[in-house]
């Protein structure tokens, strides 16, 4: 993986299981709203659209490189930082909150997102510590948790040449990616249509009334 690869199994504690229950019980509820309540500018589309695309990018490569429950990986997206899948969703839900063109909705994905998967790193890295002992601490004292620096970079992209297309495939990662992009689709329709002036034509489904 760009980086040390070790072999063991990793188990999900019961409290990771129960924050990924409440992660997709309130994630799909929260992009049908972005949906509904979306009444976006040009500009808050062009801005949100661009984020999205960004995290479901930085997730996609992340997920090409992991394997899950049996490596610990510390090359490509994860020299970047420790958690780039996570990077990569808030990125994703806050800019399909921006691209609404309500802030209100922009803050509230950008607070929920950081709330669960704040909590779910600092339960997984409390649980790999316990797998990989001094390998995962040495890991997180030249990589930030979340928020890359500039002196990974380099790290970074040197580690990009072992993605694996196959991984993000086995990793299930296109689920989500295809709710967040449909979603999308629906704003930036909304957005074309009141520029063109045919919002009045638009289904009345996507927005409320």
């Amino acid at each position: 993986m760009g980086g040390e690869a070790l072999e063991t199994a990793l188990v999900k504690s019961p409290r990771l299981r129960r924050l990924d229950r409440i992660r997709l019980r309130w994630i799909r509820g929260l992009i049908v709203l972005c949906v509904l309540v979306a009444s976006p500018t040009t500009y808050s589309a062009w801005l949100g659209g661009g984020l999205v695309v960004l995290g479901v990018v930085i997730r996609g490569l992340a997920a090409a490189q992991i394997k899950k429950d049996r490596e610990l990986a510390t090359g490509g997206m994860y020299a970047l930082c420790r958690n780039p899948l996570y990077l990569g969703s808030i990125t994703a839900y806050l800019g399909l909150g921006i691209a609404t063109g309500w802030w209100p909705v922009a803050l509230l994905m950008l607070l929920w997102s950081v709330w669960v998967y704040r909590e779910t790193i600092c339960e997984e890295e409390h649980h790999l510590e316990g797998l990989f002992g001094e390998s995962f601490v040495a890991y997180c004292a030249h990589t930030p948790r979340l928020l890359p620096s500039p002196s990974s970079l380099g790290r970074m992209l040197s580690g990009l040449r072992e993605l694996s297309w196959q991984g993000y495939l086995s990793n299930r990662e296109y689920g989500g990616t295809v709710s967040l992009l449909l979603a999308l689709g629906l704003i930036l329709g909304l957005a074309l249509g009141s520029r063109l002036g045919l919002e009045d034509l638009l289904p009345a489904l996507l927005r409320l009334p």
